[in-house]
């Protein structure tokens, strides 16, 4: 459709990888509900982006080993080390 709007290839995920999705996104919800409970830091925003980046990490590796095209895999490492960036700007420098 564009350039913000490209399908892409459809890849059935093992069964560990999605478990381990769950579980990060899992961890995800009960960061931003205890955040919300006990007050919010930069340390829990800072959690949040290390675990979006943990998750665009996996995305990235199991679409190489997929065999994707290089663009889609490479934009999910990409996205991930800009999200590992933050979490380290967030953690160490706030």
């Amino acid at each position: 459709m564009g350039l913000f709007f490209e399908e892409r290839p459809k890849v059935k995920s093992k069964k560990a990888v999605i478990v381990l999705k769950c579980l990060i996104y899992i961890g995800l919800i009960v960061v931003v509900v205890r955040s919300l409970f006990m007050g919010f830091t930069f340390k829990d925003f800072s959690v949040v982006f290390l675990l979006f980046g943990l998750v665009s990490l996996i995305d990235g590796v199991e679409g190489y080993l997929h065999k994707q095209k290089r663009k889609y895999y490479l934009f999910d490492l990409g996205l991930a080390f800009m999200y590992f960036l933050m979490y380290v700007q967030y953690q160490y420098f706030s």
